[in-house]
């Protein structure tokens, strides 16, 4: 009983919490791209659009509705758009990501190019429910484990951020484009995914890099920076 209890208690506490933001507090206008290739070659919709939804940091923009300014109308399929912009910075839709599935949560991109780099140093807000790292998403586990840990990434996709933070690396390859494999959740994009220090060594080796020990998030940065500018000049 004492166990029942327990759960009962932090199920309440969550779904309290996630009901005490229900309501979008922020309005911001944006510039949306459908697609990873669409995104690569600038070619946004051509139509004057808002957000309504939270920023939630630097880092994090959760959208809950994009609307048509001149007619008053959700955007169609809005959570589905793979990038936006909002005043200088570009954010990437979580819900194209294989190892954290949130459609309604966009990151901001900190390199563009070849390779698309987002560091998450905040990346608390992701609960674990929405983590396909172990394998499986939703359920009991995730309501009851609250907010992502280091464990939750099993330490080998975080990376030293600054003397006080580690975070998870996320990365893409524009010239990639996979098919959504669920219809309703994804166009046709180049997808996320979190960086380990191995997938890090293959994508030097594969672009002929000298293979170095990278051990935190500008470490990272400097190497994808590197990998870009050659791509740029052939």
């Amino acid at each position: 009983m004492k166990i029942l209890y327990l759960i009962s208690s932090i199920i309440l506490t969550n779904l309290v919490i996630y009901s005490a933001k229900c309501t979008p507090k922020d309005t911001f206008n944006i510039t949306i791209f459908e697609t990873s290739q669409k995104f690569k070659n600038r070619d946004s919709l051509t139509i004057d659009a808002y957000a309504v939804g939270f920023i939630e940091s630097e880092y994090v923009i959760e959208i809950k509705k994009i609307i048509n300014r001149a007619t008053g109308e959700n955007v169609k399929e809005s959570k589905f758009v793979w990038c936006f912009k909002y005043k200088n910075d570009f954010y990437v839709n979580l819900g194209y990501c294989n190892d954290i599935s949130m459609n309604s949560f966009f990151v901001k991109l900190d390199i563009i190019g070849h390779y698309c780099m987002a560091s998450l140093p905040d990346y608390k807000f992701i609960p674990p429910s929405a983590s396909n790292i172990f394998g499986y998403n939703n359920g009991t586990f995730g309501i009851l484990a609250g907010n992502m840990s280091d464990w939750a990434f099993h330490g080998k996709s975080v990376w030293k951020y600054d003397s006080k933070k580690k975070c998870p690396i996320l990365l893409t390859d524009l010239s990639e484009k996979e098919y959504r494999n669920f219809s309703w959740l994804r166009n046709e994009s180049a997808l996320l995914n979190l960086v380990t220090k191995k997938d890090l060594k293959k994508i030097m080796k594969k672009n002929n890099m000298n293979i170095t020990k990278p051990t935190n998030v500008k470490d990272v940065e400097a190497i994808i920076i590197e990998i870009n500018e050659k791509y740029e000049k052939d």
